[in-house]
């Protein structure tokens, strides 16, 4: 570059000596491909309308290799958001190497000193992954005039207990038929997560995978909130939720407010359909690779995926709605238990001793593959993929059309 501003007198006499575009073209592309500048930037120099700039900056604090290390930690633990990547890097990193993969201590050391801000630009220059879309349903039940209604941002959230349920849909974009729901729960206080599969939706097998996520939980169900579904205000689910919790408190959302159940909301985003994605499963043979699959993903999600909680939402004096929202320090819900429960809870205990004992890349991998294979077995496309056929092009999968009036109109 040195060189370039020394000749860029001569460079302008050239430039101006061309006559044809053919010729400019030419000299601007050798110019180019040979300094790297760009190429209006260099036509604003040879025409002198723009002096030469030095390039300013303290350029990269960071090795390339530090950032390919940091990207290759993001992709094996699911491409989380900087925040949450940041206190993972350190367990991740171990686990890493534990499975014979090089990392440089270097590396290593540059990776960990990396704000939450660098992290982001960092991850932002990888490739995106799959995103799923979503599927929400509500429905009614003549038993929900004996249940109270509720906003969740009134419940307690002083101690582990105060649980909010929902279910997700995994019909692939049509709701004919049967095919399996997930069913999940998680805790406000600790944002402890649970999940199990349900076939259709059904009150019998709402009941069931309540009680497989019982039996899962570390702490007993105080009051639990469901939204306005049917599957959950239904006799024989709160008789199945009174036996396993005696006791317990029932509230339910109010209808059309969609963030009264805001924390399990979160969780069918961030969780369910981060897995699953808008994939069909209609096959009652897949309920057991179900089960395992989901009691994976809530023992992954509760022992190494670290998590926020709003700490504070001030409403600011301008025009229109704007909050000032504030966050906690990302943590855990094994961490987050940990402040409520005695050191020497037996199931607490257990959990860490898990969490110590497992590689959490291994266990990712593990669910990545168990949900291959459960795709498989469906015939249904592979998850956050497109279809593409023989020979063809790539293109979207089609959805059924929904049969409401207008299309029956449509067939006549």
């Amino acid at each position: 570059m040195t060189t370039f501003r020394e000749k860029l007198p001569h460079y302008r006499r050239q430039y101006a000596a061309l006559r044809t575009k053919r010729a400019r073209t030419r000299f601007l592309g050798h110019l180019t491909a040979t300094l790297g500048i760009d190429r209006k930037y260099l036509i604003r120099l040879l025409g002198g309308k723009r002096g030469y700039k030095p390039r300013r900056g303290r350029g990269r604090t960071y090795t390339q290799s530090a950032r390919g290390l940091l990207a290759a930690l993001w992709r094996a633990a699911g491409r989380p958001c900087a925040e949450y990547l940041r206190p993972m890097l350190a367990k991740l990193a171990a686990d890493h190497a534990a499975l014979g993969h090089a990392v440089a201590p270097g590396d290593l050391a540059q990776a960990l000193r990396m704000s939450a801000s660098t992290i982001g630009r960092a991850i932002r220059a990888q490739p995106p992954g799959p995103r799923a879309g979503r599927n929400k349903r509500s429905g009614a039940n003549a038993l929900r005039q004996a249940i109270p209604e509720m906003p969740g941002s009134q419940l307690p959230e002083d101690a582990p207990g105060t649980c909010q349920l929902d279910t997700v849909a995994l019909c692939g974009g049509s709701m004919a038929g049967p095919f399996f729901y997930i069913a999940g729960l998680t805790d406000a206080a600790t944002q402890w997560f649970e999940c199990a599969p349900s076939w259709n939706r059904s009150a019998a097998d709402t009941a069931r995978a309540m009680e497989s996520i019982h039996a899962r939980l570390p702490f007993g169900i105080n009051h639990a909130h469901p939204d306005n579904g049917s599957e959950f205000i239904n006799r024989l689910f709160l008789q199945a939720l009174a036996r396993l919790c005696p006791g317990a408190q029932v509230s339910r959302s109010r209808p059309y407010r969609k963030n009264d159940n805001c924390r399990i909301g979160q969780k069918n985003g961030s969780v369910i359909r981060e897995y699953f994605g808008d994939t069909r499963l209609d096959r009652h043979g897949q309920y057991a690779a179900l089960e395992d699959v989901c009691r994976d993903i809530a023992l992954y999600t509760n022992l190494f995926r670290p998590c926020k909680k709003l700490a504070s939402k001030e409403r600011r004096g301008c025009k229109g709605v704007k909050y000032a929202k504030r966050y906690d320090a990302p943590r855990t819900p094994l961490d987050r238990l940990a402040a409520f429960l005695p050191a020497a809870d037996p199931r607490l205990l257990e959990y860490q001793r898990k969490r110590d004992t497992l590689n959490s890349i291994t266990l990712y991998q593990s669910i990545q593959a168990q949900l291959r294979k459960i795709v498989r077995g469906s015939g249904s496309p592979p998850l956050g993929t497109a279809c593409r056929p023989e020979g063809g092009a790539r293109k979207a999968i089609p959805r059924p059309p929904r049969l409401g009036v207008h299309a029956f109109d449509r067939r006549a």
